[in-house]
């Protein structure tokens, strides 16, 4: 009986033990939509914080509601899920995506023009890494993107959106 018991009691403890909590990312800043009354979206403080590789369909949903403003219907992204995961190079696979999603009439009337851009470049690279990234930008990034597009001219919003978009980082949350 003794033994019975100890046993219990061990196995309730290694029970206790082994449950594990995942961390809550709690961002310091949030986006407020206030017109829409969307949701608070937290903010990341850096890319460090993204451990977790999206999957096929959280990328796709992702990067449609980013360049669309809505969500993809569950057919659309039943297809583009089944596409994506058939190809042997899913970095390819995904920028062509991307770029049918950029060249849709609807998404173009989403994106700041060219003159737009240029004549409020930190206020365009802070709403894009908000917008991809949900994080401000280091000051290196935006001296570096900011230098970028000024120093060539025929960079267009959609080439900034497609990299951002088909980026290592815009994989990860």
């Amino acid at each position: 009986m003794r033994v019975f018991k100890a046993t219990y009691i061990l196995l309730l403890f290694i029970i206790i033990t082994s449950c594990t909590r995942e961390e809550q990312i709690i961002a310091d800043i949030t986006i407020e939509n206030v017109i829409f009354g969307i949701n608070d979206i937290p903010v990341y403080s850096s890319n460090v914080e993204k451990k977790k590789q999206k999957t096929s369909a959280q990328y796709l949903s992702t990067s449609y509601s980013d360049l669309y403003q809505s969500t993809i219907s569950s057919n659309d992204l039943v297809n583009l899920s089944a596409i994506l995961r058939a190809s042997g190079d899913k970095i390819m696979m995904s920028e062509l995506i991307i770029n049918n999603f950029l060249n849709d009439q609807v998404v173009q009337g989403f994106l700041p023009t060219q003159a737009e851009m240029n004549n409020d470049l930190d206020n365009f690279i802070k709403n894009t890494y908000l917008r991809f990234y949900l994080r401000e930008p280091s000051e290196l990034e935006k001296y570096q993107l900011k230098n970028l597009i000024q120093q060539d001219t025929e960079i267009t919003p959609e080439m900034i959106y497609l990299a951002f978009a088909s980026s290592n980082e815009y994989w990860f949350y």
